[in-house]
């Protein structure tokens, strides 16, 4: 949950970035870059496999096509070098690249002079421009590279027709997503004449912005929340199996909280020593389940579909720990609760001088003697 539907996108102001829901051809997106006054926006294609020749044996990697905006939507700085330029993703333009941290140095073994060198990718000669920090993975984290889109209008099939591709926005100073989602459905009726053929009237009828990370997460989140209620369920058992236990135990322990009781000890003492037990004890079942999960966390990530949005951000950090710790501290107090009033309640504690809960009277040497009853006295 924290890995993936909690944690902030690693971006810059991460709030303000959105998504368009549905795809849109190269075509329309040109159109929409020129409108949309709301926010500002970026296409990009998921990751496809891409030949890397010249350089000894060819090499396959995973690259991505973005818009000449994407990096600067996202608010993401190059490690060096610089991020693509306005305008090149137009034809003449687009012969450049930005590389990966890793595949800088796994390709190039951590070379900073390869800024303006030339590398062929799919038999086109490519300019490398940049390399971006080893945090950023977009759009997964199996991207290696970037290269611009091709632009061409004169290209009808692709600029129309093929080329449908997810969009990405972040608002303007003052915008809302709901001044985006108003300003995207005026737009759309401009859109669908500009087509070289006639399009539905219902084309992208429910097209709308919705925050990136939701976009990013998807139907994820619904899953990820049953599964949290039914590990609450089990919690929640576990703790009432405790509290039963310590119940039983608490029932032998009379004795020990009559002398308590003897000594001084008020009825809150007594409670207060009982809840720090169970504290104590539910301390110290968190501290053994973060063993498992620092030993199982690798192991359950692979269990999960490598679909998984945001799998690679799975971690355990402060923001868990603190998680755990508070969670530890109210199972101690819920499960210890139940046997801290039962031994202080007051009938309870009324028989502090009971002999049956101080000791257990041995017949004195009078009575063995034949004495009468009251001589011990």
């Amino acid at each position: 949950m924290n890995g993936i539907v909690l944690r902030p996108l690693p971006y810059s102001d991460p709030t303000r970035l959105v998504s368009i829901v549905e795809p849109y051809p190269e075509g329309a997106f040109v159109a929409m870059r020129a409108r949309l006054k709301e926010m500002s926006i970026a296409a990009y294609t998921e990751s496809t496999e891409l030949n890397l020749t010249g350089r000894g044996d060819p090499v396959r990697l995973y690259g991505s096509e973005v818009s000449a905006e994407l990096f600067s939507v996202l608010g993401a700085r190059p490690e060096f070098g610089r991020i693509f330029a306005p305008g090149e993703d137009q034809p003449g333009r687009d012969n450049v690249v930005i590389l990966s941290h890793g595949l800088w140095q796994s390709e190039w073994g951590g070379n900073r002079n390869i800024i303006g060198h030339s590398i062929t990718l799919e038999g086109v000669d490519r300019r490398i421009v940049g390399v971006m920090p080893s945090d950023f993975h977009f759009p997964s984290s199996k991207t290696q590279l970037w290269i611009p889109l091709h632009l061409d209008p004169r290209d009808i099939g692709s600029y129309w027709g093929s080329g449908f591709m997810p969009l990405i926005g972040r608002l303007r100073n003052g915008a809302t997503i709901g001044k985006a989602r108003a300003e995207l459905q005026a737009t759309i009726p401009h859109i669908r004449p500009m087509f070289p053929w006639k399009m539905p009237d219902l084309l992208w009828a429910d097209s709308t912005v919705i925050p990136m990370l939701d976009g990013v997460v998807g139907d994820t989140s619904a899953t990820l929340l049953i599964l949290l209620g039914a590990i609450t369920l089990v919690l929640l058992i576990a703790c009432a199996n405790v509290a039963n236990l310590l119940l039983s135990r608490a029932a032998n322990r009379q004795r020990e909280m009559a002398v308590r009781a003897a000594l001084g000890a008020g009825r809150w003492r007594i409670c207060r020593q009982l809840l720090s037990e169970s504290v104590v004890l539910a301390i110290c079942g968190d501290a053994l389940g973060l063993l498992f999960a620092l030993g199982g966390l690798r192991w359950l990530k692979l269990l999960l579909p490598a679909s998984t949005p945001r799998l690679d951000a799975v971690s355990i950090d402060w923001r868990v720990l603190a998680f755990t710790a508070v969670v530890a501290i109210s199972t101690g107090l819920i499960f210890g609760l139940a046997p801290g009033l039962h031994a202080c309640r007051p009938h309870k504690l009324s028989q502090k001088w009971s002999p049956q809960l101080l000791t257990k009277r041995e017949p004195s040497r009078t009575q063995s003697a034949g004495c009468r009853p009251d001589c011990d006295r």
